[in-house]
């Protein structure tokens, strides 16, 4: 067996090891019984946006955010801040197509229902495939001298950060392709950087990051200060023609975004529609760095914690002479200042940041290939060391990452659910000619459950009259809040019910048991 065979070998090994290690981990931290979880509106977002795609022609859609469902009553009813075209079909505006037509389309390709749990497994595959780039990345980082076992431990402290466990497991959102594009953008610009392969494969990336989500603008200007620099320092002309295609797919990612929704906004209002969602995220009323920092220990601490203690190590052994020379060549330095660089989107989007903790995860990636830098410029030349290291790093990620079952900050226990169904079957069965209401913010469980549009923040049946006239249906449905409604998050709650009868003018209530529904008399 020759050397490139052997290293083929190496390479299919270690993604079907990933590969097993992922979908252990994926098993293990899947909840069992009824529950509730942080951001779970996103993953139901979504779950919305492929049943919309899958009940509408794509000739009318374009694959745009449609958060309004095919049948004809379900036009019309704003959802959100989102966008409407003549047809009534609403399209949300703060992302782009990316993170919804590539899971619909997969989901599609694999004849997987359109379900937060078919989500959960499409998100499992982008943590595999992401563990996998970053494989690719330290190999090619550490070059001949590579430490499969060091990998090894860094790789499971990537899959065992809180924020990676939830935000490429439960909830699912634009961010969680993120953290393959990402890590892959890096692996093909260091490639280039140190063997002048594989150049538009990067600009690909380049193009595709800011597409998908804003943090590919941020990295992208990342870039071009990179290749600024290496410009001024090697004054090679290549570096010229980089910074061009670098500048020409980011400013191309923001053309096509634009010329995507020009149909249904028109010129005038797409950059005042752009801008204020940007204010929308940017801003967070009464909150610092200091609270996005906090978030940052929440998100990742035991990464946070192994960093900084492998740094204040390195240091101490450089100070004794224990240890002489650099973590890190410059190629590697640039390879880290470019992880961390995307960081800065959390500052400008600090609301989203905040609210939406999944936009946290790309911390993941410049403390992995921090925290292996050091491993290895530490235990160079010591096994036990390395040995020794290792199991430090496993024992700590793991104790952090038990906390995400034990604890009830991503995800908790519900008891309302069973009696949500049943009592939007109860609605089903007798009181499909309606018009539906929610006394609050309606996002894609609400619709799901329902399996139809509904009017959000209406306080009274009576507000939907002139709807109700107009779709020339008997019943007036209003979905109330119970119970869960302060507490539980998502835009998930308890809910019951109050029903018109616009025929006679009387009013029932359904209330939920939580385990059922009770219906009163006619009044």
């Amino acid at each position: 067996m020759n050397d490139k065979t052997r290293r083929i070998a190496r390479h299919l090994v270690a993604w079907a090891l990933l590969l097993l290690l992922v979908a252990a981990v994926a098993w293990l931290k899947y909840p069992r019984g009824e529950y509730n979880y942080l951001n779970s509106d996103a993953t139901w977002h979504v779950v919305l946006t492929m049943n919309a795609y899958d009940e509408t022609p794509v000739s009318v859609h374009k694959f745009l955010p449609l958060v309004s469902l095919g049948d004809a009553r379900d036009k019309g009813i704003s959802w959100g801040a989102a966008v409407w075209d003549q047809q009534g079909n609403y399209y949300y505006t703060s992302f782009s197509s990316m993170g919804f037509a590539l899971p619909y389309l997969v989901l599609k390709l694999l004849h997987l229902p359109f379900t937060p749990q078919s989500l959960y497994l499409f998100n499992t595959g982008l943590l595999w495939l992401s563990c996998g780039i970053v494989y690719e990345l330290l190999s090619l980082w550490s070059g001949p001298r590579r430490r499969q076992w060091l990998m090894a431990v860094v790789l499971v402290a990537y899959v065992l950060t809180p924020e990676i466990m939830h935000g490429m497991g439960l909830t699912y959102w634009h961010q969680s392709l993120m953290q393959v594009f990402l890590p892959l953008q890096l692996l093909l610009y260091y490639r280039w950087v140190t063997t002048g392969r594989g150049f538009w494969a990067f600009a690909v990336l380049c193009l595709v990051c800011p597409y998908t989500e804003w943090s590919g603008y941020v990295a992208n200007a990342g870039y071009f200060l990179a290749e600024g620099y290496r410009w001024a320092k090697d004054h090679d002309k290549r570096h010229g023609k980089s910074l061009a295609v670098i500048a020409a797919a980011t400013v191309l990612a923001g053309v096509i975004f634009c010329v995507q929704y020009l149909p249904v906004v028109g010129l005038e209002n797409l950059f005042l529609i752009v801008g204020e969602r940007f204010v929308a995220r940017s801003v967070s009323q009464n909150k610092t760095v200091f609270d996005l920092l906090a978030g940052y220990w929440v998100s990742a601490k035991a990464l946070l914690l192994l960093a900084g203690a492998c740094l204040v190590v390195w240091a101490v052994l450089r100070l004794t002479g224990l240890r002489r020379g650099e973590a890190y060549t410059r190629e590697q330095k640039l390879v880290v200042f470019l992880s961390v660089f995307p960081l800065l989107e959390n500052l400008l989007m600090q609301q989203h940041a905040l609210s939406y903790t999944y936009d946290r995860m790309k911390i993941a990636l410049p403390l992995l290939l921090l925290l292996y830098g050091l491993l290895y410029s530490i235990t160079a030349g010591r096994r036990a060391w390395l040995a020794g290291a290792g199991a430090l790093v496993v024992l700590v990620v793991c104790f952090f990452a038990r906390q995400y079952r034990t604890d009830t900050h991503f995800v908790w226990a519900t008891d309302y659910k069973a009696g949500n169904e049943a009592l939007f079957a109860y609605l089903d069965e007798n009181f499909d000619d309606s018009v539906l209401g929610c006394t609050a913010p309606v996002r894609g469980y609400v619709n799901m459950l329902a399996g139809r549009g509904c009017y959000e923040q209406v306080s009274d049946p009576y507000q939907l009259e002139e709807q109700a006239a107009e779709q020339d249906v008997r019943y007036i449905v209003l979905l109330t809040q119970q119970d869960a409604a302060g507490t539980d998050g998502g835009y998930c709650y308890c809910m019951g019910a109050q029903v018109l009868d616009r025929t006679t003018g009387q009013l029932c209530t359904i209330t939920n048991l939580h385990s059922g529904i009770e219906v009163s008399d006619w009044k």
